[in-house]
């Protein structure tokens, strides 16, 4: 069964982990996600070795349909956050 893991869970366990507080904690792991989307805004791409690689795409324009109605509905263009994982990280997961 797969379990969904929070902000907050992720804190504890690095706080107890290292044996730091849990507001110091959180304040490193907001500062990092902070500056991770930040530099995904400005068009960054972020490679952390060994773990993976965040970058922002264009998805491209296309047709989509409206499954009640069947009506086709054109969905612009917009940037989206990936994320590809690196050697390791892959050898863990798969």
């Amino acid at each position: 069964m797969m379990t969904t893991i929070t902000k907050k869970d992720l804190v504890s366990a690095v706080a107890d982990s290292l044996q730091l507080t849990r507001g110091k904690t959180k304040a490193v792991i907001q500062s990092f996600l902070d500056k991770l989307s930040g530099e995904l805004k400005n068009g960054n791409r972020i490679e952390i070795r060994d773990f993976g690689i965040f970058e922002v795409k264009l998805r491209a324009d296309r047709i989509a349909r409206n499954p009640k109605t069947g009506e086709e509905i054109k969905v612009a263009a917009r940037n989206v956050a990936v994320f590809k994982p690196g050697k390791k990280m892959k050898e863990v997961v798969l």
